[in-house]
């Protein structure tokens, strides 16, 4: 492995570390209400292709966090239900294997809905400015 390589790990493990999710909230905490709350659908999209991407939806209020993946059928689109009238942050974190990328943006809303994830390019050493 060439000294090049190794400092490439060193970089995406320190990045990774940076965005441990118990700096997120609490993880999973009955994916935020219980069944009654009434929900709507979060598609949120991501439009560059080949990023290690990894995706949360936090709810301040109450210090939680789910983790959100890519559906089956389309590896950029990523789903979840949410509550409605409730005030979330989307959050997203990736690389391309030597260039980073985040997202930050609070949303709130009362019908399905999509968003598209317009992912900047950032220093890894700026993560903590996200959470």
């Amino acid at each position: 492995m060439t000294e090049e390589q190794r400092n490439a790990i060193e970089l995406r493990e320190k990045f990774y570390d940076a965005i441990s999710l118990n700096k997120l909230g609490w993880i999973n905490i009955d994916r935020f209400y219980p069944e009654i709350a009434e929900r709507a659908r979060l598609e949120l999209r991501n439009k560059l292709k080949n990023l290690d991407l990894r995706v949360f939806i936090n709810d301040p209020a109450t210090n939680t966090v789910v983790s959100v993946f890519p559906t089956a059928q389309n590896r950029e689109l990523y789903s979840e239900n949410i509550p409605v009238n409730k005030a979330l942050v989307v959050l997203a974190f990736g690389h391309d294997g030597e260039d980073f990328y985040a997202f930050k943006k609070p949303v709130e809303i009362e019908n399905d809905e999509e968003l598209n994830m317009d992912l900047e390019k950032i220093d890894p050493e700026d993560i903590e400015k996200y959470f």
